[in-house]
């Protein structure tokens, strides 16, 4: 059966502009993903606010709803509590810890903001990359900070590029301090690789799993669509978002991403009904929509 993405979000996509090349513009994307009656979507940027950039194009598509956020790579200063309050002030709907800027980022990659060559980003300023925890494990005053200003404000907090072992440590503090909206990006990605014991282990502690076409694609190849699958079973579709990660060169537009990845996971024996869960009410509900 065809899965229609009307009515849809895409929480996790990057369009232009930005330092790594991109397929689509802000304003592409809304017309794309106006033509597939999507509901919404959210930009995200390694390497600036969004929040702007989704109030422009939001202007100029009544029938759509654009929402953009903050990670916190260094452009923005790294963990930096005031310009996560400022952003969420400003109508973002999500904050993300560091990404390409993250020190597990950089030990994967040899330098930060970058994935290869051809994508440097902000590359040639060298350091040593940007954690969640001191050399103890123990997790930085800022970190904490940022999950209370995701909590005050009802906003998702993403995982970023954390090493699974900071996305667990996050988990826990989030379920201490009753956060119910932190989302662990591209479980199957080398960032943070999570095994499905683990991932049963976040979501009792509260955390949504999210899953992007991005690295199961062809280009990128970084994990299977069998994982996926396998994981959505074991663990349980109502915790997990589906999304495109999408705007690079190498794949199809976001939207016709986020269709593929549900169409794939449809035919490997999940339900329409929770693929519609995962890409309709999931993210509603983490955009504080569903209210």
């Amino acid at each position: 059966m065809p899965i229609s993405i009307e009515g849809a979000w895409d929480i996790h996509c990057h369009p232009a502009p930005c330092l790594f090349p991109r397929l689509v513009t802000d304003r592409s994307l809304a017309k794309i993903a106006r033509e597939c009656k999507m509901e919404g979507f959210v930009i995200k940027s390694h390497h600036e606010p969004s929040m702007s950039r989704a109030a422009l194009v939001g202007e100029e598509n009544d029938d759509l709803q654009i929402y953009g956020g903050l990670v916190l790579n260094t452009f923005i200063g790294g963990l930096n509590p005031i310009a996560a309050d400022m952003a969420i002030r400003q109508g973002g709907k999500a904050l993300w810890f560091a990404t390409c800027d993250s020190k597990r980022h950089v030990e994967l990659h040899g330098a930060p903001g970058r994935y290869s060559k051809a994508q440097e980003g902000t590359g040639k300023f060298h350091h040593e990359g940007l954690s969640v925890t001191d050399d103890n494990g123990k997790l930085l005053d800022e970190a904490i900070s940022i999950i209370e200003i995701a909590q005050d404000y009802d906003v998702f907090l993403g995982s970023g590029h954390c090493t699974l072992e900071e996305c667990v440590c996050l988990a826990k503090k989030c379920k201490d301090m009753n956060f119910k909206k932190f989302l662990i990006q591209h479980a199957h990605y080398k960032v943070p690789n999570a095994d499905i014991e683990t991932q049963k282990e976040l979501v009792k502690l509260g955390a949504t799993i999210e899953l992007g076409y991005c690295t199961i694609s062809p280009a990128w190849a970084a994990n299977t669509l069998g994982q996926a699958v396998k994981a959505i079973k074991e663990v349980g579709p109502e915790h997990f978002v589906l999304v495109s990660d999408g705007g690079q060169l190498n794949n199809p537009s976001p939207p016709e991403c986020l269709r593929v990845f549900a169409q794939a996971v449809s035919e490997q024996g999940i339900s329409e009904d929770d693929v519609m869960k995962m890409i309709i009410d999931k993210p509603r509900w983490l955009l504080g929509l569903d209210k």
